[in-house]
C-alpha cells in the first residue's frame, strides 16, 4: 500500500504491518459457550460453599435467562469475530532492574524506642529465625527502585534555563537502553541470576498459615520462607549466538538542549542521537560532549 508517512513531498511503499484474522477465542462467531452446571447434582448439597439449595437454583435461573441461547459477547475481539494480528516479530522490550541500597541500620536505629528489643520473640516466624540477625531479611543486591527518587541539583554556568542534574537522567538510561547488543540480530543481551544457595533451599515449597493445616500434616507455625528475602546472584550475561560482536544501545533525545542526556549516555558507554533547533544551545551541547569524549576515549 502507498503511503505518505515520509517528509513532504516524497512518497514510499510500505508493507502492511497488521491485518484483521479471525478470533482464536469465538472461531469467528462473535460468541462464546457458557457452561451453567448445578454442581450440587455432580457433588451433592453439601458443597455449596454455604448456600441453601434454593438460593443456587435461583441463581442457575437467573443465569439462564441472562443467556438463552447459550451464549455470551466474546470480550476479546468485542462481538466482531476478528481481531487484529500484528506482524512485529522484533525482540521483546529490554529492561534492567534497578535496586536501592538498604539503609537498614540507620533505619533501625530511627525506630529504636524504649520498646526496643534485639531478641526476637520464641512464637511465630520469630521460632525459625531465634538468634537470627534482623538486618539478615533484607536481600544483599537491595530493594526495588522506588518511584520517589531524590536527585541533589547540580550548578550549570552556561546560559541555559532548563538544565537537569545528571543524576536524574542515568537511572532511566540504566533501565531502558542495553549496553550490550548483537550487531547481526539486534538482540540485546540480559543478565543471567540465579537464586543465591540459602534462598534456593526454600524455591518450591509452600506456606498456608491456615489453622487446619496440622490435620493435614503441615506445621501451623510459619518458616523461614514466611520471612525470607528473594535474593539472586549475577552469573554473567546471555548470548544470542549470532558470534557477530556486539554494539551499545542508543539513547535519543528530541529536545538535546544543553546534552546532559548525551553526557550520561557516553559516561555509561553508550551511544546517542540528539535533536536541538537552535543554534546556541548546538554550539553549547558540542563543547559539553567534546570535554567528555576526551575523558573517555
Amino acid at each position: 500500500e502507498c503511503v505518505s508517512k515520509k517528509p513532504l513531498g516524497i512518497k514510499g511503499i510500505e508493507g502492511k504491518d497488521w491485518e484483521w484474522r479471525e478470533c482464536p477465542n469465538c472461531k469467528g462467531t462473535g460468541k462464546v459457550k457458557v457452561n451453567i452446571i448445578d454442581r450440587s447434582e455432580i457433588y451433592g448439597e453439601d458443597d455449596l460453599a454455604g448456600m441453601r439449595r434454593g438460593r443456587m437454583r435461583d441463581f442457575l435461573d437467573k443465569k439462564k435467562e441472562m443467556y438463552q441461547a447459550g451464549d455470551k459477547p466474546c470480550k476479546r475481539c468485542k462481538e466482531l469475530g476478528k481481531i487484529k494480528y500484528s506482524f512485529w516479530s522484533g525482540h521483546d522490550y529490554w529492561f534492567d532492574q534497578q535496586f536501592d541500597e538498604h539503609t537498614t541500620k540507620d533505619d533501625l536505629d530511627r525506630r529504636k524506642n524504649k520498646f526496643w528489643s534485639e531478641n526476637i520473640a520464641d512464637g511465630g516466624s520469630g521460632k525459625q529465625n531465634k538468634g537470627r540477625d534482623r538486618r539478615e531479611f533484607y536481600g544483599k543486591q537491595g530493594r526495588n527502585k522506588r518511584c520517589v527518587w531524590i536527585i541533589p541539583t547540580q550548578p550549570f554556568p552556561e546560559a541555559h534555563f532548563a538544565v537537569y542534574p545528571e543524576g536524574l537522567i542515568e537511572i532511566p538510561i540504566k533501565a531502558g537502553c542495553p549496553e550490550f547488543i548483537c550487531k547481526k540480530c539486534g538482540m540485546a543481551r540480559v543478565k543471567i541470576l540465579e537464586p543465591a544457595e540459602e534462598y534456593k533451599k526454600l524455591l518450591g515449597k509452600s506456606w498456608h498459615p491456615h489453622k487446619h493445616d496440622a490435620e493435614r500434616g503441615m506445621s501451623e507455625t510459619p518458616d523461614k520462607k514466611a520471612s525470607c528475602t528473594a535474593e539472586y546472584k549475577f552469573k554473567g550475561y546471555s548470548d544470542c549466538g549470532c558470534n557477530a560482536g556486539f554494539e551499545p544501545g542508543i539513547v535519543m533525545d528530541i529536545f538535546m538542549g544543553a546534552a546532559t542526556s548525551a553526557l550520561v549516555a557516553l559516561k555509561q558507554r553508550k551511544r546517542f542521537i540528539g535533536i536541538e533547533i537552535k543554534q546556541e544551545y548546538i554550539n553549547m551541547a558540542n563543547k559539553r560532549i567534546r570535554a567528555v569524549q576526551e575523558t573517555l576515549f
